[in-house]
């Protein structure tokens, strides 16, 4: 396992989320020794880097996980060059407003945007993960401030740090522990290092997307993905919402994992 957390270390360099307000911060094993390292995480120095989907505040219509009684809750994070405002869009493609609770983190680096459409789009700066296991530990630190999450979500490079985080015995390896119980990666590439991931998965990718090639690479991580192909490109387009049958395969994989 170090080697694997090794190679995974040369690979990665709003609205406050209304579980932040009344939480106070626990001490844990993946924060950093004051001691030793005083510098505090991205995303409690930026504000805006942190952002709770709007349904996230109207959670009385949302459908109940059989084993905590309460809304599914995902955490979400970009691709390169993106930002948690691209993020909402594609959370909207996937009528997230009707099926979940969603948390919205933006990686620590930044970055030029990944389409020039996305200036259109957004008024916030881009960011990327890089390559340096902190946006690992970050990410990691950020569950266990405002989690617990049942699912994590990530597109593109976002689901090469889900997937490398979903690996048995790597966020053990950071101190902390898996447990989200699902993982959803929309045009995905995948992370170094061997070991299958055994979480239920949902693998969207896109027919004409130029990764699509590394879409399906990454699905071949996890074990029985469940795959789904619209016929766009490096994208999740809002169109999706009318194409019944991405949304009934969308609603199966819901259905699942509210009863896990």
């Amino acid at each position: 396992m170090p080697s694997l957390i090794k190679d995974l270390a040369g690979f990665f360099l709003g609205t406050v989320p209304e579980s932040s307000q009344a939480r106070p911060p626990p001490t844990t094993s993946t924060q950093r020794d004051d001691k030793t390292d005083a510098k505090a995480w991205w995303w409690e120095t930026r504000e805006t880097d942190r952002d709770a989907f709007a349904s996230s505040r109207h959670r009385a219509h949302l459908p109940r996980c059989k084993r905590t009684g309460r809304p599914l809750k995902i955490l979400a994070l970009h691709g390169r060059g993106s930002n948690n405002d691209i993020t909402s869009i594609q959370l909207s493609s996937l009528e997230v407003p009707t099926r979940c609770v969603a948390d919205l983190l933006s990686a620590p680096r930044d970055s030029s945007p990944q389409s020039d459409v996305f200036h259109m789009l957004s008024n916030r700066p881009f960011h990327q993960w890089g390559h340096d296991e902190d946006a690992l530990k970050g990410v990691l630190a950020y569950i266990e401030r405002y989690g617990p999450y049942d699912g994590l979500y990530g597109f593109s490079q976002g689901a090469a740090v889900v997937t490398a985080l979903s690996k048995p015995g790597v966020a053990e390896g950071f101190g902390s522990k898996r447990t989200w119980r699902f993982v959803i990666c929309a045009c995905g590439v995948p992370p170094p290092g061997d070991g299958t991931v055994n979480l239920p998965s949902l693998q969207i990718s896109g027919a004409r997307d130029p990764f699509r090639g590394a879409s399906k690479a990454l699905a071949d991580v996890y074990e029985a993905p469940v795959l789904l192909e619209h016929a766009g490109g490096h994208e999740l387009p809002l169109k999706l919402r009318h194409d019944a049958k991405f949304k009934d395969v969308l609603d199966a994989f819901f259905d699942r994992v509210l009863e896990l």
